[in-house]
């Protein structure tokens, strides 16, 4: 590898870390203030929405679906799925996308209950 293109690799991946750093500072102004992270059952039988910001994290849904499958035992599928892509060419969020519990749940398209 030449000098050159070393530089170049060290300068991205430098770029890449600290734009990791800064994602909170960025994401505010990409994303907003609040962030809104949606989740449900496979069949949209449970629903919610997180919002880190005022506390309503990803503690606070475990909990509300382990109350909901205690009342809907029938339910097969007990997972809950995130309902929002990871937008890896949002380079500045790849480690809140390795390490922050809101991307941690497998992926599943929104669908809406029957009812609405």
């Amino acid at each position: 590898m030449s000098k050159t293109n070393r530089k170049g690799v060290i300068g991205a991946i430098l770029f890449i870390t600290i734009s990791n750093l800064l994602s909170p500072a960025i994401n505010l102004f990409t994303e907003g203030l609040f962030q809104f992270y949606h989740y449900q059952s496979v069949n949209a039988e449970f629903e919610f929405v997180a919002i880190p910001a005022k506390g309503r994290d990803t503690k606070v849904m475990e909990a509300q679906f382990a109350d909901f499958l205690s009342y809907h035992s029938t339910i097969e599928d007990k997972q809950l799925y995130r309902t929002f892509r990871k937008d890896f060419w949002k380079f500045w969020n790849w480690y809140a996308y390795l390490f922050r519990d809101v991307y941690q749940y497998p992926y599943i398209e929104r669908t809406w209950p029957l009812n609405e």
